[in-house]
């Protein structure tokens, strides 16, 4: 009913793809994946889990922002930071 492809690094594990059955949206399978993908993270001793990429502006993709410990990456710091830090400036620009 679904597929997460992964990529398995020596320290991360990061989430490449994710595809499902649409007719099983309600199941909310997106989210129940990250939490089997980070159970994954900790079973294979890896310290982090990516989620992969973040567009504000898709509605398919804001959930990853509801995990807690998010962190983005600043395009011009080269910096992780929380979500929270970034969502006001997002929310800014996606409204311009």
């Amino acid at each position: 009913v679904a597929v997460s492809v992964l990529d398995i690094l020596p320290h991360t594990v990061s989430s490449v793809y994710f595809f499902y059955d649409t007719d099983l949206k309600p199941l909310s399978l997106g989210i129940l994946s990250a939490m089997k993908e980070i159970d994954l993270t900790r079973e294979m001793g890896r310290s982090n889990y990516t989620m992969g990429l973040y567009i504000q502006e898709c509605p398919k993709m804001r959930y990853k922002g509801a995990f807690k410990g998010t962190r983005l990456l600043c395009s011009y710091t080269h910096q992780f930071v929380p979500i929270e830090f970034a969502k006001d400036a997002l929310e800014k620009k996606e409204s311009r």
